[in-house]
């Protein structure tokens, strides 16, 4: 079973040497295999969906490959503690049935799908049978260390345990622990015993997946399918009919990590404890038999590249560009000599051959999109000027070089694993035509309505247009016929090959022309300054890798190619529509309360972002240089503290509720907490704290760990302008403020009113303004280290207050907005959020 969760340990023990055959494998009449599936649970825990598909499915590979007598099998289906006792015995009996029907040349299989939970005291982990509580694991779990030590001691050759469960205290359905600690996410994995050989299916800290399209467990899936025989083909296995050890890990890690990372955007790897890599787990011979595991999101035919069929649109990652499968074809590349605005460069002209399967980007790459890079600690840190020009997180990026352009696509093929690049410029055309022989893909003539270029210039018989002066938002006028948005204008684009002053000896074949002056690279598509004669389908111009401030200034567009090797890394499985979101992981301290959401650590570029005011505080400009911050994972506040919970430590309430807006379903309008309209009972749980000093919220954390078995602080600034930015994933500082009813309530507002970020957040940027914990400095930017910075001045230093308050509010609601305030100042709209310190 997978799911959320940290799979502790998957132990493989590898006596069990299998013929995969067309019938089963001849194998010792001694091997014994423990198969367990936990699947129904008693109320209100939830199930696992897959436990029971998952041992039948393993029981199958057990008895056709690995040729154990079904007799030899011991099936528990969804057990209690009593039969797990039975069994494996206890702490101190180890001679449970296992243990009666084992000789010594037996090889022992022991596969578990099911929960499993952390200790809440002793932090071990516990496999949950179907008739135990989880918060009490240290009573009525079987502890993995214990089966470890009980297995160890039987006299065999060898054990092998495929253990798969949940040690985080989590499901697809939520925590299975009331008011379980977060901390249960790094439960101590034990070291497997003599003769048990190891191999995990997640690393500590790290969640697994269902795989809900094939039915089953991620790791349980693609483990199947490694030793029916994918694992010993090329890359990861020498083809010589036989499964090793290293073969199955290496195609784990390639595989199975591979898709957690794109479908589920998290982190799963296998990993090796007590084992050899040298050791065969299975011989292949005669024909194959299928796994007993349908096609799911990732497992694809072991031969063969499917690609999506022609004007196909999807994305690789929710941070990847939008792409669009291009028809196979060929084309007139270049332009005729009578062609109005020809330059020399565009000729001769000769027909090209695009004659195999390629993906375009649908748009250039956004500011939106290079600041996912950025915050992902790629594209080499680079801010560019662009970003300083423009508010709209969907204008393409520009004043990028041809190697700046290229640190992006690096960057895409690390997160992605696939081949993204630069278009050559015979398939940056052929894109550009879509298909006509005329100057523009919409005909002979173009206008400022169909392109954004300089229409105080015409072109032929067409009119004469606006000139926008400014690159607008990708998408803004109408695709080509390929799908394809803004080829003609809007920004200049990158293409892969050298400068060169003409098509003479170029190839016919849409590949990239090295060689020539590669101190410089070809652009295409004029931008918004151009007039129309530059912003056709065959011009072309030169630019130097040293742009020039005052010349051109270009963005670029990507290409995808799928001839990927080793298996089907295309978006074949992934619908068009389909997406994929961050989880939320959420945790409820027992003392008050408060609930508080994971954030996972990532670099992001810090500061402010936009140009004019938005950069300006306190009439200083305190919110720059931008600069590059890797932040740690935290845990945080998923509301501004409220009154009932600051009321449960401190004894009462600062503030002056008549600022307080609730709103009256009743009257149908907002009201001030103190009027007391009927209809409309609106308790303090919901209200934010406010008018409370810096030094009153260090009160409020000292008392609350002294009452606390954990221990909170208040964030520093970099995680608050982390968690505000939605932590790493592209979204701009600007966070627009919103309510059900398009009604902007007057301040301050109850947090559950108030907006929630991406990753679950409320009331960030704008509600009450925050304390974080740094002293305020000017020039503290400029000091930051790299990694989790921290500004800490004298005792009685100003400290820094993040977001604004209320709907409007000072700073508009800016990630990067900061502020420095004496600490014993109560302002009457400043309150706090807290972090759960690790």
């Amino acid at each position: 079973m997978l799911c959320l969760r940290t799979v502790s340990v998957a132990a493989l023990g590898l006596g069990l040497v299998a013929a995969v055959t067309a019938g089963p494998a001849v194998a010792d009449r001694t091997d014994i295999a423990v198969v367990i599936g936990n699947r129904d649970y008693q109320d209100p825990i939830p199930d696992v969906a897959y436990a029971h598909q998952d041992a039948d499915a393993f029981t199958k590979y057990l008895t056709d490959v690995a040729g154990v007598r079904p007799g030899n099998i011991i099936q528990l289906r969804d057990a209690s503690l009593g039969a797990l006792v039975g069994v494996f015995g206890t702490r101190t009996n180890h001679r449970g049935q296992l243990f009666n029907w084992v000789r010594r040349r037996s090889d022992v299989v022991v596969y578990y799908s099911g929960h499993g939970v952390p200790g809440q005291h002793d932090r071990r982990g516990y496999l949950l049978p179907v008739d135990a509580a989880p918060d009490l694991a240290e009573l009525q779990g079987y502890a993995i260390d214990l089966l470890y030590g009980n297995l160890g001691k039987l006299s065999v050759a060898s054990v092998t345990v495929f253990l798969d469960a949940c040690f985080s205290g989590e499901s697809p359905q939520g925590m299975i622990i009331d008011a379980a600690s977060p901390f249960g996410v790094r439960v101590a994995v034990p070291e497997a015993a003599p003769r048990v050989t190891a191999v995990t299916a997640a690393g500590a800290g790290e969640l697994a997946s269902w795989d809900t399209t094939a039915g089953h467990g991620l790791f349980t899936a693609h483990l199947l399918h490694g030793l029916y025989g994918t694992a010993d083909e090329a890359p990861w296995g020498n083809g010589d009919g036989a499964v090793a050890l290293g073969e199955l890990s290496a195609y784990l890690e390639d595989e199975m990590s591979y898709c957690a990372r794109r479908h589920f955007n998290r982190q799963q790897h296998p990993g090796l404890h007590n084992a050899d890599p040298a050791r065969i787990l299975a011989r292949l011979g005669g024909r194959r038999l299928a796994p007993p595991v349908a096609r799911g999101l990732c497992i694809e035919p072991a031969v063969g590249v499917f690609p999506p069929p022609p004007g196909t649109v999807f994305r690789d990652c929710p941070d990847c560009p939008e792409m669009v499968v291009l028809p196979r074809g060929d084309f007139l590349m270049g332009s005729p000599p009578t062609e109005e605005g020809r330059f020399e460069n565009e000729g001769p002209q000769r027909r090209v051959s695009i004659d195999y399967d390629l993906a375009v980007g649908k748009y250039e790459v956004t500011l939106n999109e290079w600041n996912a890079c950025l915050y992902d600690g790629g594209c080499d840190g680079f801010y560019p000027q662009s970003f300083q020009r423009h508010n709209y997180a969907d204008q393409p990026v520009t004043g990028v070089s041809w190697e700046q352009a290229q640190s992006y696509i690096a960057w895409l093929n690390r997160k992605t694993e696939l081949r993204y690049r630069l278009p050559s410029e015979a398939e940056w055309e052929y894109a550009a035509r879509a298909g006509t022989v005329t100057p523009f893909h919409t005909g002979r003539t173009i206008t400022t309505d169909q392109a954004n270029y300089n229409g105080s210039i015409s072109y032929g018989n067409g009119p004469k247009g606006v000139s926008r002066r400014e690159a607008r938002p990708v998408g803004s006028f109408a695709a080509n016929r390929f799908g394809l948005h803004d080829m003609h204008g809007n920004a200049w684009e990158w293409v892969a090959d050298c400068a060169h002053s003409s098509y003479h000896g170029a190839p016919l074949d849409g590949s990239v022309r090295d060689g020539g002056n590669c101190a410089g690279h070809m652009v295409r598509s004029g931008d918004f300054h151009m007039g129309p004669s530059v912003v056709r389908s065959a011009a072309r111009v030169p630019v130097g890798s040293d742009l020039d401030p005052n010349g051109i200034r270009p963005g670029f567009r990507v290409g995808r190619d799928f001839t990927i090797p080793r298996t089907d890394h295309s978006p074949a499985s992934l619908r068009p529509e389909q997406t994929i979101t961050r989880q939320v992981h959420s945790w409820r301290e027992p003392h008050t309360g408060m609930e508080f959401i994971y954030v996972p650590g990532g670099t992001y570029v810090m500061g402010c972002d936009f140009y004019g005011s938005y950069c300006i505080s306190n009439n200083k400009t305190i919110t720059i240089p931008l600069h590059p911050v890797t932040i740690s994972d935290f845990w945080i506040g998923k509301y501004e503290i409220t009154q009932r919970e600051w009321r449960a430590i401190m004894g009462s309430t600062p503030g002056d509720d008549s600022r307080i807006m609730i709103y009256d379903r009743t009257q149908g309008e907002w009201r001030a907490m103190k009027e007391g309209s009927p209809g409309d009972e609106v308790t303090d749980d919901v209200l934010p704290v406010h008018e409370i000093s810096w030094n009153d919220v260090r009160q409020y954390v000292q008392k609350l760990n002294e009452m606390s078995p954990y221990t909170f602080r208040l964030p520093t600034e970099a995680e608050w302008e982390y968690a505000c930015r939605t932590g790493g994933l592209a979204e701009l500082s600007i966070v627009p403020y919103y309510h059900s009813l398009n009604y902007n309530p007057p301040p301050l507002t109850p947090v559950t009113e108030t907006p929630s970020n991406r990753l679950g957040l409320y009331g960030m940027p704008r509600n009450v303004s925050e304390w974080v914990e740094d002293s305020f400095a000017d020039d503290a930017y400029v000091r930051h280290a790299a990694r989790n910075p921290r500004t800490i001045g004298p005792p009685g230093s100003e400290r820094v207050r993040r977001g604004s308050y209320g709907p409007k509010g000072e700073g508009g609601g800016v990630c990067s907005i900061r502020w420095g305030t004496p600490p014993d100042r109560r302002d009457s709209y400043t309150g706090a959020r807290l972090v759960l310190e690790r």
